[in-house]
C-alpha cells in the first residue's frame, strides 16, 4: 500500500491539464448527464467534452469518425481525458457504436490513453475503438493508462507506442471482461491487455503484434493475497511475445493459445494453470504448462470434445478453426454455391462469422442447421437435394443466424413430344424433312442426342439443349436413294411411313403461236401445254427458241397427274421468217414484217359535237405485206392516251374505228398511231344551247279587271342556235306558252298581256326548260260593274254574263287563256307582242 501511495504521488507531479481546440460545451449536447438522461455524443469534439464533467453519464448516438483529431492542439491530437489522480468516474456506453481513428501524439508526455485514469466508479462498455494511434514516452493503454473501474464488451484496434504499453491499459486494477484487442504494441514492456494486471480478466481476446519482448495478456500478476490477478476464457493470437499468457500468474484458466512463442504459457506453478490448450502444430512451440493437442483436436467439432474445460454452452463456440468467444461474433452470413440444385446433387454451404478484432472465420462444419423440408439434407456444410421443392436452410452459431432459400429442381429429362413430316410420298433423291419438337419435362436445362432412324438405321443425328420446362423445334433430314416404303422414327416417337417413288417426268406436249405475220417490235404470245402423268408434283424447264436463238427458259411446276399451261412472249427485232419451238415442240412459223410495211393514209373525225356527246374517229391503215400482220394501234385525244388496241391488218387498206366522249369545249385533236406512222383529225366541241330568263318586268299593283303586261329577256348562252319553249304561269297555272328561236350568244324580248279579275296577290313566272324568274302582282278593288263570282272565282258582269278580256291572242296563247278563264283563274290573256 505504501508503494501504491508513492506511485500516486509521483504521477501527480507530472499532471498538466490541457484543453482541446474548438471546445464544445456540455450544455450544447443532448441530455443532462444523468443515468436516465445521459449526454449523447455524436462527434469527436463532444467526446472531448467529457473532460468538463468526468462523473456524468454518456452514450454514443452514432459511429464517430475522429480522424480529424490528428490536427488538434498543434498536432498533439486528442487530449487524454482526466489526470492520473483525477480520472473518469462516470459511464460511457457506446451502444455498439464505434470511434474510428482517434489520435494522441505527445512525445515527451509520461501518460497516454483516451482516458488517463478510469476510477473505480467509472465504466466503459459496448464500444469499439478502431485504428487508435497513441504515442507517448511513458505509460499508455489503448483505452486508458490506468483502469480501476470496469471495461466490458469493448474492442480496441490500432497502435500504441510507449515505454510500458497495453492494448487496453498500462495497469489494470479493475475488471476487464469481454474485451478484444488487435493492437500493434511498440514498447519494451507490453502486453495484449495490460503489462500489470491486478484484477480478474474474463473472456478476452488478444490479437495484433508485439514489436518487442512482451506477453500475450499481461506481464505481471499481483501476488498480493487480496487480489485475484486471474485470466479466464481468453484466446491469445498475438505474435512475437515472450509468453502467450504471462511471465507469471496467479491463475490462468480456460485459455486457447494460437501464437508462436517460446513459452506459450508462463506460470508460477502447475496449479495456476487450468484448461489452457495449445498445439505445437499450430504455434510451432511447446510449453511446460497447459494441455498440448493436435491441430485436429483444437479445431472443428473435435475441439468441444478435447477442450472439455471450456464452456461451449455460454462462452465458447466451435468453428472450422480454433474456438472463439461467443461475444466476439458480430454477424453471421450463410452462402450456398448453387441456389438451384438438381435432385440427387449437392452443393456446399459456407458459414462466415464476422469477428471483433480479428479476421472473419468460418463455422461451416460446426454451425447448427435447420431445414424446413424433408426434401433435402445437410451434413458438414454439404446440402443435398433428395426431392423437388424449396428449402429454407438456416445456419445458427451462438445466437446469430442467417437463412437462404434453395430451389431443388427436377433433373433435365428430354424427350420427343412430336415428330411429323409432310412428305408421305417423295421422289427418290429428294430430301425428306422431319419436324421434331423436343421437350424438357425437368426443371433444369439439359441436352441430349436424338437420332432419325429409317427402318432402324440412323440417317441423321443432332444434340439438342432445352431449358427446363421448355420445348425446342429441330429438323432432321434424309435423302432416300432407293424406291420403296420406309418407317421413320425419332427417339421413341414414330414419325410414320414414307413411300419413295421415281421422280416425276413432266414434258411439253403442245406449243402454238397465233400470229402468222408480226410487225417488227410487236410482242407475240406462245402458249405451251405441259403434262405430268406421275403421282408427284414435278417441274420441267421449258425453253422457247426462235430460229436459233433461245428467247426464255423457265421452270414450270405441274401438279400430279394433271396438265398445265405456260405462256411465253417473243418480240422480233429484225424482219424475217422465224420457226418457234418449246423444248423442240413446234409452235409455228411467224413472218416478222418491217414496220415500214404499215402506213397511215387518213384520219377522219366528227366535225362538230356537243359536250357530253361521242365523237367517232376512223383511221385508214395500209398493210403493204402480202399476209395479215398483227400490230397495235394507239389512239389519243389532245395527247391524252385513250386506248391501245391489238389488230390484225389484212393486206391492203384497213379501217380502224375509235370513239370517245368529249367533255370540254374547243377543238379536240385526235391522234392515231401505228408502227412508225401517225395521223390526226379535229372535232369542234361546243356547249349545247341554254336559255336563261332575265330582266322580268311587270307592275307591282293593278286594279282588278285591269290589263297587265309582263315582259322578260330570253338569252341563249350556249354555243349553238336553239329553240326554247317559254311558259308563263299565274299562281302556278300555265296561262300561255310559246316556242322561240334564239341564235347562239343572242337574246330576244318576250311579253304577255292579260287581265286580273280577282283581288289579292298573284304570283307569276316566266320559265324556260333551263331557267325561270318569278314575282308578284297585287290586284286591288276598283269601281266596276263587274262583281267577282265568289263561287267560281271567275269574272262576271252585273248581268251575270262571263267575259274575257282581250280580243285577240297570238299563236298558242288563245286556247290556254280561254281555258284558264273557264276554270276560274280570274285572268284573261292577250298577246301584245309575239314571243
Amino acid at each position: 500500500m505504501t508503494l501504491l501511495a508513492l506511485f500516486m504521488v509521483g504521477v501527480a507531479i507530472f499532471a498538466t491539464p490541457t484543453t482541446a481546440a474548438e471546445d464544445v460545451s456540455l450544455d450544447e449536447m443532448e441530455g443532462n448527464g444523468t443515468a436516465d438522461d445521459p449526454y449523447v455524443i455524436t462527434n469527436a469534439r463532444e467526446l472531448q467534452a467529457i473532460e468538463q464533467d468526468k462523473n456524468a453519464h454518456y452514450i454514443l448516438g452514432n459511429d464517430i469518425d475522429a480522424s480529424g483529431t490528428e490536427n488538434w492542439n498543434n498536432g498533439q491530437g486528442f487530449n487524454p481525458i482526466g489526470t492520473p489522480s483525477d480520472g473518469f468516474g462516470g459511464t460511457l456506453d457506446g451502444r455498439d457504436h464505434s470511434v474510428t481513428s482517434i489520435e494522441i501524439f505527445r512525445p515527451g508526455t509520461e501518460f497516454g490513453g483516451i482516458f488517463k485514469l478510469i476510477n473505480s466508479d467509472g465504466s466503459i462498455e459496448n464500444i469499439t475503438f478502431s485504428n487508435v494511434l497513441i504515442n507517448v514516452d511513458g505509460w499508455a493503454g489503448g483505452i486508458t493508462m490506468r483502469n480501476e473501474g470496469t471495461i466490458t464488451n469493448v474492442v480496441v484496434t490500432g497502435e500504441v507506442r510507449a515505454y510500458r504499453a497495453g492494448a487496453v491499459a498500462r495497469t489494470a486494477y479493475g475488471q476487464v471482461e469481454r474485451v478484444a484487442t488487435n493492437v500493434t504494441l511498440d514498447s519494451p514492456i507490453n502486453a495484449g491487455i495490460a503489462p500489470n494486471l491486478w484484477a480478474s480478466t474474463s473472456q478476452v481476446y488478444v490479437g495484433g503484434i508485439s514489436l518487442s519482448d512482451g506477453n500475450g495478456i499481461y506481464k505481471d500478476v499481483n501476488m498480493d493475497s487480496q487480489a485475484l490477478g486471474s485470466v479466464r476464457n481468453a484466446r491469445v493470437d498475438i505474435a512475437s511475445v515472450n509468453t502467450g499468457i504471462s511471465g507469471k500468474t496467479r491463475r490462468t484458466q480456460d485459455v486457447v493459445i494460437n501464437t508462436q512463442v517460446e513459452n506459450p504459457v508462463g506460470a508460477n506453478d502447475d496449479d495456476a494453470v487450468r484448461d489452457v490448450y495449445w498445439s505445437e502444430a499450430i504455434s510451432g512451440a511447446t510449453s511446460q504448462h497447459g494441455t498440448e493437442l493436435t491441430r485436429e483436436q483444437m479445431t472443428g467439432q473435435e475441439a468441444a470434445e478435447h477442450m472439455d474445460g471450456l464452456d461451449f454452452e455460454a462462452v465458447w463456440t466451435t468453428t472450422d478453426g480454433l474456438p472463439v468467444q461467443q461475444w466476439r461474433i458480430q454477424d453471421l452470413s450463410l452462402r450456398v454455391n448453387d441456389r438451384q440444385l438438381m435432385v440427387g446433387k449437392s452443393t456446399d454451404a459456407t458459414v462466415t462469422l464476422e469477428m471483433a478484432a480479428s479476421d472473419n472465420t468460418t463455422a461451416t462444419t460446426t454451425a447448427e442447421y435447420d431445414l424446413n423440408t424433408s426434401a433435402a439434407t445437410i451434413e458438414n456444410g454439404t446440402l443435398e437435394a433428395t426431392d423437388c421443392g424449396t428449402a429454407e436452410l438456416t445456419a445458427s452459431v451462438a445466437g446469430h443466424s442467417d437463412t437462404v432459400t434453395v430451389a431443388m429442381l427436377a433433373p433435365p429429362e428430354l424427350g420427343v413430344a412430336d415428330a411429323t413430316t409432310g412428305d408421305a410420298l417423295v421422289a427418290r433423291d429428294s430430301t425428306v424433312t422431319v419436324d421434331t419438337t423436343v421437350e424438357n419435362v425437368g426443371d433444369l436445362e439439359g441436352s441430349d442426342t436424338f437420332d432419325l432412324e429409317v427402318d432402324g438405321e440412323t440417317v441423321d443425328s443432332t444434340t439438342v439443349a432445352v431449358d427446363g420446362r421448355e420445348e425446342r423445334s429441330v429438323a432432321f433430314r434424309w435423302t432416300p436413294t432407293e424406291t420403296g416404303s420406309y418407317t421413320l422414327t425419332v427417339g421413341e416417337e414414330t414419325v410414320g411411313t414414307v413411300e419413295v417413288v421415281e421422280p416425276p417426268e413432266v414434258a411439253v406436249t403442245d406449243a402454238s403461236v397465233e400470229a402468222d405475220g408480226l410487225l417488227v417490235g410487236r410482242e407475240a404470245t406462245v402458249s405451251t401445254t405441259l403434262e405430268n402423268p406421275d403421282r408427284l408434283a414435278g417441274s420441267e424447264t421449258a425453253t422457247l427458241v426462235a430460229g436459233d436463238t433461245v428467247v426464255e427458259s423457265r421452270d414450270v411446276s405441274v401438279a400430279a397427274e394433271t396438265t398445265d399451261t405456260a405462256a411465253f412472249t417473243w418480240t422480233p427485232d429484225e424482219p424475217g421468217t422465224y420457226n418457234l419451238t418449246v423444248n423442240s415442240v413446234d409452235a409455228g412459223t411467224v413472218e416478222a414484217v418491217p414496220r415500214s410495211a404499215v402506213s397511215m393514209t387518213n384520219v377522219t373525225a366528227a366535225e362538230q359535237v356537243l359536250t357530253g356527246e361521242t365523237a367517232e374517229v376512223a383511221a385508214e391503215i395500209v398493210n403493204e405485206a402480202d399476209l395479215p400482220v398483227e400490230t397495235s394501234v394507239a389512239y389519243a385525244v389532245d395527247d391524252d392516251h385513250i386506248e391501245t388496241r391489238s389488230v390484225t391488218l389484212d393486206p391492203g387498206t384497213n379501217t380502224v374505228a375509235f370513239e370517245t366522249e368529249l367533255s370540254e369545249t374547243g377543238t379536240a385533236t385526235h391522234s392515231v398511231s401505228v408502227a412508225d406512222a401517225t395521223g390526226d383529225g379535229e372535232t369542234d366541241v361546243r356547249s349545247p344551247a341554254r336559255f336563261d330568263v332575265t330582266d322580268l318586268v311587270a307592275p307591282e299593283t293593278v286594279d282588278a279587271g285591269q290589263e297587265v303586261t309582263i315582259s322578260a329577256t330570253v338569252a341563249n348562252t350556249g354555243g349553238v342556235d336553239g329553240e326554247a319553249t317559254v311558259d308563263v304561269t299565274i299562281d302556278g297555272a300555265t296561262v300561255t306558252d310559246k316556242t322561240v328561236s334564239v341564235e347562239a350568244d343572242s337574246s330576244t324580248r318576250v311579253s304577255a298581256t292579260f287581265t286580273l279579275q280577282a283581288q289579292g296577290e298573284h304570283t307569276y313566272s316566266v320559265a324556260t326548260g333551263d331557267d325561270s324568274m318569278s314575282s308578284a302582282i297585287t290586284a286591288e278593288s276598283a269601281d266596276s260593274d263587274q262583281i267577282p263570282d265568289q263561287s267560281t272565282g271567275g269574272p262576271t258582269t252585273q248581268s251575270g254574263e262571263e267575259t274575257a278580256s282581250g280580243d285577240g291572242f297570238g299563236p298558242g296563247f288563245g286556247v290556254v287563256a280561254a281555258l284558264m278563264a273557264i276554270i276560274g283563274c280570274g285572268v284573261a290573256l292577250r298577246e301584245s307582242s309575239s314571243l
